[in-house]
């Protein structure tokens, strides 16, 4: 069995999206944030996770701010504590 590199692979290069593809997505992550549904939500948050990992902070400089614009949208908190 080859031995695993330990460094990250840009999800570009292994996906083979686009520069302007991965931005469009990025930026279509505000409208999957606030979930009812918790297996949904905790996938979106997996995503979220995998994306920033990725592209913080060289590809993607404003990630915490995109993060709390989409948490805290027109003085509405949309998202809630889940618990179990």
């Amino acid at each position: 069995m080859p031995a695993r590199s330990s460094h990250t692979v840009p999800l570009c290069a292994c996906s083979g999206l686009t520069q302007e593809e991965k931005t469009h997505l990025r930026g279509r992550f505000s409208c999957l944030i606030p979930q009812d549904d918790n297996q949904i939500a905790v996938q979106v948050a997996l995503v979220y996770a995998k994306v920033a990992r990725s592209d913080y902070p060289r590809e993607w400089p404003s990630l915490f701010h995109d993060l709390l614009a989409n948490l805290d949208t027109a003085g509405k908190p949309q998202w809630k504590c889940r618990v179990g």
